[in-house]
């Protein structure tokens, strides 16, 4: 339930913030509302598509990637089309529904004071709350920018990968991590979000 209503909440913020700043491209140009997003930071230009995140990315890839045994995959909700767009998909494992892995993806061409959708998401959630003994540094080489968060869960870890490029930001997550697989699971966050930073 908690992470159906974060994943809601972070949907959900964007179109609000758009909205409010008088969403879409003005030509104008000003402070607040600059326009569009072409891409930036080498992302090519274009509208941003809908990806069927749990299709194009199978449970045997994420499975593959993270050393987890996840079983089923299923979107929490549905898309969210226009723009922003959204997806998400949840990789449960059969065996403890507490072990999954969650993939989510917006984009949005929508600059606000002449940064991208994904920008201001990453400087956001760099000041969210972090539970005692959790972490969060930058992540370099991955998109335009990055961040590791790891937090604790009574004897394992959940974490966290977060990037952007241009119009374009990925949230991956994990729970159930041991200190044994953590490298392993970083890794292949890492590798998962590389695949859904595109328009």
């Amino acid at each position: 339930m908690k992470r159906s209503m974060k994943r809601f909440g972070a949907l959900l913020m964007l179109p609000f913030l758009a909205a409010a700043c008088g969403g879409g491209d003005n030509g104008g140009g000003n402070a607040v509302d600059g326009g569009t997003a072409s891409g930036g930071g080498g992302s090519g230009g274009g509208a941003c598509k809908n990806v069927a995140i749990c299709t194009v990315i199978p449970v045997s890839q994420v499975n593959s990637a993270t050393g987890k045994t996840t079983a089923n995959a299923s979107p929490s909700a549905p898309p969210i089309t226009g723009d922003p767009v959204a997806d998400d998909c949840s990789y449960i494992s059969s065996s403890d529904p507490s072990d999954h892995v969650d993939l989510l993806r917006n984009c949005s061409t929508t600059l606000i004071a002449g940064k991208t959708n994904g920008e201001l998401q990453l400087e956001q959630s760099k000041n969210d709350y972090l539970a005692p003994g959790g972490t969060r540094v930058d992540l370099p080489g991955v998109g335009d920018g990055a961040f590791y968060q790891t937090e604790p869960s009574d004897s394992e870890l959940n974490i966290r990968v977060m990037a952007y490029k241009g119009p374009v930001w990925v949230r991956a997550d994990a729970t159930a991590v041991t200190t044994a697989t953590e490298a392993k699971v970083k890794q292949g966050l890492i590798d998962l979000t590389n695949i859904l930073l595109v328009p």
